[in-house]
């Protein structure tokens, strides 16, 4: 999984990496080059046995300050090395800037390829995804990966940076330096079970986050219902179990973690005490590079814990990343087929035939909820489907709409077959409204230009007449500025679905589907609603799914449901006339005649 991310991330930010690694080489090359100016620098300030010829590092410098034509004297050394700060000052600034922008950049890239993949998948597939655990992916799991990244830029730099340490230390002593690295080889070493513990961890985590945001989500989700079963204190009790579980997770990384950096910093305390013995007593170093040694050694140590920590972070976050490459994965394989001609702009002319259509949720199951089902549903009419609750009503609008595509059997408009390579371009020409409608946190106005930005105020007035939502929405103080709150729970269920009509009617479709569109509305507005309907006579197709009979009255054609399959068809009065059969059971049922 390591190398899998390492493989992204450079995908991603190819020339932006090779252009930090760029400046990596440089800030090392500075670094270096600063800390064995120490050694000169200290020897000129009588930090060399009197007497004593220079020699090693101090004649190199000698030979270099020749050559540029500058005497190697104090104010020279200082004023080369302010400049040379100076300089990697910049080039620190520049690094840091761009590995933010690659990491911000990469997270980013992530979440908008994961967020189009969801987009791209059909809907068989996200029906059976909880909506949560792709929330979480989308925001936790790669927030998560975010600060993975930072730690694996974070091992990059201060991998670099201890390198050059290591060679400016073998600069001054080498037997000293193989001392030290084989010294926290050895820490490492003990340390590295820790590592497969912060994976384990980081699997635990994203697990525990996951059940604590889909508990959250469902509680607001339902808090109605809770609230009406008094069931608040249930919720929060299992909200406060996954929550103290979810603590926990993170602690244990924590304590493994801080004691992994605790036993590093004990270790490269006795490894520098016993490096300074050795150097001072039975090398003895001079001391310009004794003193040179003890700062490099003194900051390399630390970096190496740090190396340690940062790499147990990165583990740690790898399940998250996983997590987010499972789901783009999935999304890509279950989505929906590409258009393949763009040039098919369907009008709906005729009529929408479906042939012997087959279909069933579980594909490994034996339960169809379509089952041989054939209709024609004839264009610029109004084609009514009821039914008793399960006989797949729904479904079968789903299909139309192309959300949904048949196991079996064919759906043809206008005599093209509807190949899953041509739904999207039907969408187009498809205007749906639930039973559960759905509106965003926004203003009316903004729910209703939604689907037609471009739409005039006087056509939008006159939709919303057509909609009978004229009259309320000219009603409230804010007008069509009134936000409708989550879900448009400020407004009641009538008045929602009023506008989902009116938002509908406003794509102009060909085909307009009407799943229980009146459910929610009073007599005198489904009334409206239904001179509404009635007013499209002959511009467009209209299906209706209704259990209510009364609003199926005046459809042309009426399609009764059980089972799966179409069990009886005609207008109303030929159903009506019959003595016996679904529609008269129906009707006698619910009291219409």
């Amino acid at each position: 999984m390591l190398r899998s991310y390492i493989k992204v991330l450079i995908d991603y930010a190819g020339w932006q990496m090779a252009l930090a690694l760029g400046l990596l080489i440089l800030i090392g090359l500075m670094e270096g080059i600063g800390l064995l100016m120490l050694v000169p620098f200290l020897h000129l300030v009588g930090f060399a046995p009197e007497g004593s010829a220079p020699t090693g590092i101090i004649t190199i410098a000698n030979q270099l300050f020749e050559m540029i034509n500058l005497p190697l004297t104090l104010p020279t050394v200082l004023c080369l090395y302010i400049g040379l700060i100076s300089f990697q000052a910049f080039l620190v600034r520049w690094r840091e800037v761009l590995l933010t922008e690659i990491r911000l950049g990469f997270v980013d890239h992530l979440r908008i390829r994961l967020y189009n993949a969801i987009g791209q998948a059909n809907w068989l597939f996200l029906l059976r995804k909880r909506s949560s655990d792709l929330t979480h992916v989308l925001t936790s799991d790669i927030n998560r990966v975010g600060q993975g990244t930072y730690f694996f830029l974070t091992i990059i730099v201060s991998g670099f940076v201890a390198l050059i340490h290591i060679m400016v230390a073998l600069q001054l002593s080498a037997i000293m330096t193989i001392i030290a690295l084989l010294t926290g080889g050895l820490l490492l070493l003990i340390l590295w079970p820790q590592i497969n513990r912060a994976r384990i961890l980081g699997e635990t985590l994203t697990s525990a986050n996951r059940e604590v945001f889909g508990t959250v989500s469902e509680f607001l989700d339902g808090i109605k219902l809770a609230k009406s079963y008094g069931a608040e204190a249930h919720y929060s009790q299992t909200f406060t179990e996954m929550i103290v579980n979810l603590r926990q997770q993170m602690l244990d990384f924590t304590r493994s973690n801080s004691w992994v950096g605790m036993i590093y910093q004990i270790g490269a305390a006795m490894t520098l005490s016993g490096l300074l013995y050795i150097a001072a007593v039975i090398l003895r170093l001079p001391v310009a590079k004794l003193l040179v040694f003890i700062l490099v050694f003194a900051r390399l140590l630390p970096m190496l814990s740090r190396l340690q920590q940062s790499y147990q972070q990165l583990v740690h976050m790898l399940p998250a990343f996983a997590v987010t490459m499972e789901m783009q994965e999935y999304c890509e394989a279950e989505a929906e087929p590409i258009l393949i001609d763009n040039s098919w702009t369907p009008c709906l002319n005729q009529e929408i035939r479906l042939q012997n259509i087959h279909f069933r949720y579980d594909k490994q199951g034996d339960k169809q909820v379509l089952s041989d089902l054939n209709l024609i549903i004839a264009a610029q009419q109004t084609t009514a489907i009821i039914g008793s609750s399960g006989a797949g009503k729904s479904t079968l609008a789903d299909l139309l709409i192309g959300l949904l595509i048949p196991d079996a059997g064919e759906i043809l408009v206008d005599g093209q077959l509807l190949k899953p390579q041509l739904i999207r371009n039907w969408r187009k020409s498809v205007a749906y409204v639930p039973q559960e409608t759905f509106l965003f946190h926004d203003t009316i106005q903004a729910n209703l230009r939604w689907t037609h930005p471009q739409v005039t105020d006087e056509e939008l007035w006159q939709i919303l007449r057509l909609a009978a939502a004229d009259k309320f929405i000219a009603e409230l103080p804010d007008g069509f500025d009134t936000v409708v709150g989550d879900r448009g729970i400020r407004l009641s269920g009538g008045e929602r679905q009023r506008i989902a009509l009116a938002r509908a009617l406003l794509c102009k479709p060909s085909l307009l589907i009407l799943d229980e569109a009146t459910s929610a509305l009073d007599t005198e507005h489904e009334r409206r609603i239904q001179q509404a309907i009635d007013s499209l006579h002959g511009e467009l197709t209209i299906v209706v799914i209704a259990h209510r009979l009364s609003t199926v009255r005046h459809a042309d054609n009426i399609a009764v449901m059980e089972n799966g399959q179409i069990v009886e068809m005609g207008s109303w009065e030929e159903l009506e006339t019959r003595k016996e059969g679904r529609f008269r059971t129906l009707l006698q049922a619910t009291a219409i005649g």
